[in-house]
């Protein structure tokens, strides 16, 4: 008989109030569908409401994860085209056939879909009924949290100090705050301080997608007097829309497109978009129209920084770098799929699922030679130090002139890590921690 589960899905319900999923909220909609539709024992889902904390019946959690598909239009069921007119857009610029995409600066007000999102849960899954986690999570389940949200709230933990049976079972993705303070906010410093606190107070186990990162974490956990933990780094796989057979519908462009790059991340300081920036400004002056493209997928963190600010106003490459934030997964492993490379020169990681997104799809990769970067990509990335402008150069322009397809057809050998895989070697470990 398996234990029972009780799955947090703090972070996809937060995440609602964006446009589209992150990564990491693609990484818990991973384990809503793998637990919630196939673990062989009780599972329920734990979720923050208006009441407090509650828990609510597996059959909810499912309702909850199919509406959260449903605003976020992850599919092409769930109504329109899930970014594809955007996208069209970002081709025709590409081919030089229309504007470069400008992205609104207009800030919004996230309570419209905060709203929406609310009655929903409110008239399909119940919320915020549900009943208390201290009675109703079943006896001696694995509460599981691998979206991070929340930690940092000591309140919503509060009910695990009534249930001493539950044994509380953590994802931290990294713990890079306390390593490289200087890349994120005050604020958010000392949000991953109590996170961290919170777990060495509470984890029975601890999930890490790298040793790398495994090994930062044992550190920093240490800090805080927690000498030993059960713990297992597995790898992650690309979210299920970079692995499943493509969509019919719009998963090619109408015309074959000229070389363009990408990089997918949030605009911010640890993600290096800086030396991007400085390399497609070498790059213009030396090739001028034939110079190629780069789109950034990602959101600004800080619209008036110098990165903000050379988007905006460098007009040495006003023509060959355009944003493209909130695309949806159809529309980025579209994107993802015609790109010469996908490009992540972070300074710090302690993953990189952009690099398995992209192998996923066939792309190449060339990111910054860290240790999380080559378990990510393996033998399969080509890796280059964050400071080495001109490897970087180099790199590109190599992969630009490649018309024969050369660097692509030497990733036919890549087999993508799937997630059954990665439940296989999961499950043992939430058995027995």
């Amino acid at each position: 008989m398996s234990r029972p589960i009780a799955l947090d899905l703090t972070r996809i319900f937060i995440g609602l109030l964006r446009a589209v999923p992150r990564g990491i909220d693609r990484v818990e909609f991973a384990y809503a569908d793998e637990l919630l539709n196939n673990w062989p024992g009780e599972c329920v889902v734990v979720l923050p409401t208006p009441l407090g904390v509650r828990c609510f019946e597996r059959a909810q959690g499912q309702k909850f994860i199919a509406l959260a598909r449903t605003l976020w239009r992850e599919t092409p069921a769930d109504g329109g085209r899930t970014g594809y007119e955007r996208l069209e857009g970002i081709e025709a610029w590409l081919r030089g056939e229309g504007p470069r995409p400008v992205q609104a600066r207009r800030r919004k007000s996230p309570f419209g879909g905060a709203g929406k999102a609310l009655k929903g849960l409110v008239s399909q899954v119940g919320l915020p009924a549900g009943k208390s986690p201290v009675a109703a999570v079943p006896q001696g389940a694995v509460y599981l949290n691998v979206g991070q949200s929340g930690l940092a709230a000591t309140p919503l933990l509060s009910w695990l100090g009534k249930r001493p049976d539950v044994k509380p079972v953590f994802m931290l993705h990294d713990v890079i705050p306390l390593e490289f303070p200087e890349y994120v906010p005050p604020f958010d410093l000392r949000q991953f301080r109590k996170i961290v606190a919170n777990t060495a107070k509470h984890a029975a186990g601890l999930i890490a997608t790298t040793e790398a990162a495994a090994g930062s974490i044992r550190a920093a956990l240490r800090r805080h007097g927690r000498d030993s933990i059960n713990e297992i780094a597995i790898p992650l796989p690309a979210p299920a829309g970079f692995l499943t057979p493509a969509e019919t519908e719009g998963d090619a462009p109408a015309r074959a497109l000229p070389p363009y790059f990408v990089c997918c991340g949030s605009i911010e300081p640890r993600k290096n978009h800086l030396l991007l920036l400085h390399v497609w400004r070498a790059l213009a002056a030396r090739h001028g129209t034939a110079t190629p493209k780069l789109v950034l997928v990602g959101a600004r963190w800080n619209a008036g920084d110098m990165l903000g600010a050379m988007l905006d106003r460098c007009e040495a490459f006003s023509d060959v770098v355009c944003e493209a934030p909130g695309l949806p997964t159809p529309a980025l492993r579209r994107l993802l799929s015609g790109a010469r490379a996908s490009l992540m020169p972070s300074f710090a990681e302690g993953f990189g699922l952009p690099i398995v997104e992209a192998l996923a799809v066939g792309t190449p990769v060339i990111a910054s030679d860290l240790a999380a970067h080559r378990e990510a990509g393996g033998s399969h990335g080509i890796y280059i130090d964050p400071l080495d402008g001109p490897g970087w150069i180099a790199a590109i322009e190599r992969l630009a002139s490649d018309e024969s397809g050369a660097a692509r057809a030497a990733l036919s050998g890549y087999r993508p890590w799937q997630w059954d895989d990665y439940f296989a070697r999961l499950r043992p470990f939430l058995e027995t921690v």
